[in-house]
């Protein structure tokens, strides 16, 4: 299906370039295979606890949801603590090249690339 199960090329020119917080199209899960170049630092969260940070997110943004990518369009990025003070879970993951991570149907994720690199992901 062209945009669900298209691979993607991503392309980092720098050192802390983020990709915000998300979840897939359809609440799909992925894949994404760091090539070559420096690692992803991704922060995953527990597909279970998607509603909680939903509603905490909403709330201090005060904004509704309007959408299934509504929280990606909030353009926001997390830290673990605010994440540990809401009680939602998280998995932190060093992905390096030749690495793979994969990111569970409705599980919101955000990475941070430690410097350039060159990746590529798919939707599952």
């Amino acid at each position: 299906l062209p945009g669900i199960n298209t691979v993607y090329v991503y392309i980092s020119l720098g050192e802390y370039t983020p990709s915000v917080l998300h979840i897939e199209d359809a609440k799909l899960g992925s894949v994404n295979l760091v090539h070559a170049g420096a690692p992803k630092i991704w922060l995953i969260i527990d597909e279970q606890c998607a509603e909680k940070l939903e509603e905490k997110l909403f709330e201090l943004h005060r904004v509704k949801k309007g959408c299934s990518q509504a929280v990606r369009h909030l353009s926001t990025l997390i830290s673990p603590k605010e994440l540990d003070d809401w009680g939602i879970p998280y998995h932190l993951v060093c992905c390096k090249a030749g690495q793979m991570v994969e990111t569970k149907p409705g599980s919101y994720h955000q990475v941070v690339n430690m410097g350039h690199n060159i990746a590529e992901s798919v939707d599952i």
